[in-house]
């Protein structure tokens, strides 16, 4: 607590998610129009999605810093956040192939992805 009326807190978290086995199997595929096709592909035709053997977990770190005040009835907060993960699994955004009725997008490792917001 910085005075009576305004706090101020931090937090940070690490996040750690395994690829479960559908997405580690490269004889498994599911199609979709969704949002696991890339948006050039959804309106066109349905895509498969397929495993691969290789991807590694997922890991995040989440920081957050929040300003609290409390004043003569009056509350108001704003937090800021910044995560961090590595290794995410998504969809390929190029075809590896085709199957019967579209495109194939294998599962992949997206190097680095961050996000951050007021």
């Amino acid at each position: 607590m910085l005075t009576q009326n305004i706090s101020l807190k931090a937090g940070i978290a690490r996040a750690f998610k395994a690829p479960n086995l559908y997405q580690l199997n490269p004889n498994y595929v599911y199609y979709t129009r969704g949002t696991a096709a890339p948006s050039t592909i959804r309106a066109l035709a349905t895509a498969a999605v397929v495993g691969n053997p290789d991807l590694n977990p997922e890991i995040a770190i989440n920081k957050e810093i929040i300003n609290y005040n409390d004043d003569n009835g009056w509350n108001a907060g704003i937090t800021y956040f910044h995560n961090d993960h590595k290794d995410r699994i998504a969809s390929g955004i190029r075809a590896g192939g085709t199957l019967r009725p579209g495109p194939v997008f294998p599962l992949v490792q997206c190097a680095r992805s961050r996000g951050a917001g007021p």
